[in-house]
């Protein structure tokens, strides 16, 4: 989760310095209460389970292309945001979760 590897396969998507808050299932990580950040996606030990949403743009065609299949259906496309306990209903094999700052588009 903290390298963005998306697919599982271990390429990096992310960028050095973006703040993220991570939080778990089980409570031991516990959300940063009133971070100003929102919901970005949810983790297993193989990738993401589902994106919510990314903070930088042009990295969704990349995961497109890199793993078609894997997240086909879990990536928010609508521009209607979710939350991590609507995903953890959903997806039960979703265990880390992670918000970011929201980045208005260029």
């Amino acid at each position: 989760m903290t390298r963005a590897d998306y697919c599982g396969n271990g390429k990096d998507h992310r960028r050095e310095g973006t703040p993220i808050d991570i939080y778990d299932e089980l409570g031991i990580q516990k959300k940063t209460p009133n971070s100003g950040m929102v919901f970005k996606a949810a983790w297993s030990p193989e990738g993401a389970t589902f994106i919510n949403r990314l903070r930088w743009y042009d990295t969704l065609s990349e995961i497109r292309q890199e793993c078609p299949n894997k997240l086909k259906e879990r990536i928010s496309d609508s521009g209607g945001w979710t939350t991590a306990e609507k995903v953890k209903q959903n997806h039960s094999d979703s265990l880390l979760f992670n918000d970011s700052l929201v980045r208005k588009r260029p």
